[in-house]
């Protein structure tokens, strides 16, 4: 596993088995020169690279000489949705960068079907084939964690009013301004509380917020959490509210928890994974009117909410992390013929 540096908290997530490859650098862009030097060193026949700012200095090294490994590159975001939003030149120039350089690798794929499918609008022509290679989660980890003690005086009481979740960057494209909003109208029916796991830019800016809908004392935020599923395991109910998302894992990870889903039918990712709403509730993104509807809905309606329950695992078992596992090693086998590998 190389990565730019070995700080941070998910450090210990790295199972000591994995060797890990530090390139002592603090941002992708004066990663290529050790990047290189690591290759010709290890000589590896295939690297995989994941995010677009690492995966265009992955794509920028195949392209120079000398290079015989087999490149893919994994992209996790939605590109119409995310210019759609941000339309900054940042954005605009790693398009270019993506049209000019991914040309060059041996596959491109992307964590879900409607993200390949924008990825192959904005590579522009000649048509690029983008294959699809979702998230995976390992099932068995997954339950041994959120089977952990969690220290929060709101879960873990019958006499407890019902505690919905929701996890994330606090960042605009995550929609927790429209889930606070929605959370304020299902607090005019009833009673909940709300926590949103997760750090970022606008934690004062959601805190202020709470507190001018009068939601202070019943919205918490806990801040990054490296193992959330205690609380989704303990959760009535998780919550998605994002604009855009390329897949949208945390919505696997809730579900492989059994706790039922209301999330936004935003580009792409959620609608695929709760397949058209069949295994949680989907409503339009920036509508805080029918998410609070949905919310309420599920708290309401035991036996759908038992139901969600019930399928939410069943849906999780189809991305586990043995059968992503068997996607990647076709995809890799595709590459070593030099061939992109069919959409699928």
């Amino acid at each position: 596993l190389v990565v730019l540096s070995t700080e941070g908290p998910l450090r210990s997530d790295v199972p000591p088995d994995v060797r890990l490859v530090d390139l002592r650098v603090g941002r992708a862009a004066r990663a290529l020169i050790p990047l290189l030097r690591y290759l010709r060193r290890r000589r590896p026949e295939v690297l995989l690279s994941n995010l677009t700012h690492l995966n265009l200095v992955s794509a920028l090294a195949r392209w120079l000489p000398g290079q015989s490994f087999r490149c893919l590159v994994l992209e996790h975001s939605h590109w119409q949705a995310r210019l759609r939003h941000t339309p900054s030149m940042p954005n605009r120039l790693m398009v270019w960068l993506m049209r000019t350089l991914y040309r060059r690798v041996d596959l491109v794929a992307a964590v879900s079907r409607g993200a390949a499918e924008t990825l192959v609008d904005v590579l522009g022509r000649p048509p690029v084939t983008v294959a699809v290679l979702p998230n995976g989660l390992d099932l068995e980890e997954v339950a041994r964690r959120a089977a952990l003690p969690l220290d929060h005086p709101w879960f873990g009481g019958e006499d407890h009013p019902p505690v919905l979740v929701a996890a994330g960057r606090l960042i605009p494209e995550k929609g927790f301004d429209t889930l606070l909003q929605a959370f304020a109208r299902l607090r005019r029916q009833r009673e909940a509380r709300l926590v949103i796991l997760g750090e970022g830019p606008l934690r004062s800016d959601l805190q202020a917020q709470a507190s001018d809908l009068g939601l202070g004392s019943l919205v918490d935020f806990p801040g990054f959490q490296a193992n959330p599923y205690p609380y989704f395991a303990g959760a009535h109910l998780f919550v998605l509210s994002s604009l855009y998302e390329g897949f949208g894992i945390v919505i696997l990870e809730a579900l492989a928890c059994g706790v039922p889903v209301v999330a936004t039918d935003c580009p792409s990712g959620p609608a695929e994974i709760l397949e058209g709403g069949r295994r949680g509730l989907l409503v339009p993104p920036g509508d805080p009117l029918a998410l609070a509807e949905a919310m309420l809905r599920l708290l309401e309606d035991t036996d759908l909410a038992r139901r969600l329950r019930r399928l939410g695992p069943q849906r999780a078992a189809d991305f586990a992390i043995e059968r992503v596992g068997n996607q990647l090693l076709e995809l890799i086998g595709g590459a070593r013929t030099g061939s992109q590998a069919d959409e699928r």
